[in-house]
């Protein structure tokens, strides 16, 4: 598919220009937090939950900590794990489920056992005995959820590659001498990578998700600036001072609505099946 069809098929779903401003806004606060926050995201004041005000736009938590510097500068933590985790993902799943299906017999059966094995396991309780051996540290944290929520791409890629590798290109290659690695390379996975690239946008919105669970339960770094820590450091003062836990999670909230909303538009874009103006719609 060219980039510019992708791109005018992209266009048409209202659901994936929405999510794209969004991204490029949140992107943006990422991008440039020094600039914008206006104290750094553990300083502390003397203004113990003060309400919203032009000091403080967002108000401040129980330690005099600046929520919407906070806010900002969480953006940065939860971008970085949701797009590192989906690499991850991305890599595992296409990999694995490209040779999976590509191969077939004994070699398919074993590990479309194994994937059908991962996905009975409970992904979250996974990640939290991973983290409660190894460390909390935010390295390990994009990992193990990397690591866990592959077998959905690999499913995917399986599929791909069974149709794949029937069709006459494929065979043609094979014909010609191509080695069975730089068939996988140049004909199965670029082929086949489309949904992946869809699923994977889906992916990073969960990895938010479970990142920001991971912090609340407290066990997200302690070091990095984290929504869910937000959220957990506010519950207790979520009757009088509502703003230490309701912004935070706004964002988090906003950031999950926006990748969502871009993968619909890539499911839109990149399956000519669709023929609305969006899946949603």
């Amino acid at each position: 598919m060219k980039a510019t069809y992708l791109w005018n098929r992209f266009r048409q779903s209202s659901y994936g220009l929405v999510g794209l401003i969004l991204l490029a806004v949140i992107l943006m606060v990422a991008a440039f937090a020094p600039f914008i926050a206006p104290y750094k995201p553990n300083e502390l004041t003397n203004d113990l939950l003060a309400p919203p005000s032009f000091k403080h736009f967002l108000g401040t938590d129980h330690l005099g900590r600046d929520v919407f510097s906070g806010v900002v500068y969480g953006s940065r933590v939860s971008l970085l794990v949701g797009v590192t985790a989906a690499i991850i993902s991305a890599i595992l799943g296409t990999m694995i489920g490209a040779l999976a299906g590509y191969t077939g017999g004994i070699v398919d059966e074993l590990i479309s056992k194994f994937v059908d094995i991962f996905l009975m396991i409970p992904t979250f309780f996974l990640i939290l005995i991973v983290v409660v051996l190894y460390g909390n540290s935010l390295f390990y944290i994009m990992l193990v959820i990397g690591g866990t929520i592959w077998p959905a791409n690999a499913r995917l890629m399986r599929a791909q590659a069974l149709t794949l590798r029937e069709r006459a290109f494929v065979k043609a290659a094979i014909t010609l001498g191509e080695s069975q690695f730089r068939i996988l390379l140049k004909h199965i996975i670029p082929n086949g990578i489309y949904p992946i690239i869809a699923n994977t946008t889906l992916q990073m919105a969960g990895a938010i998700l479970t990142e920001a669970g991971l912090s609340f339960l407290g066990l997200g770094d302690p070091n990095t600036p984290s929504w869910g820590k937000m959220i957990f450091e506010g519950r207790s003062y979520i009757q009088t001072a509502w703003w230490t836990s309701f912004f935070p999670g706004s964002a988090i909230v906003l950031t999950v609505m926006a990748f969502y909303f871009i993968g619909d538009g890539l499911n839109f874009a990149l399956n000519p099946k669709l023929k609305e103006k969006g899946a949603w719609e």
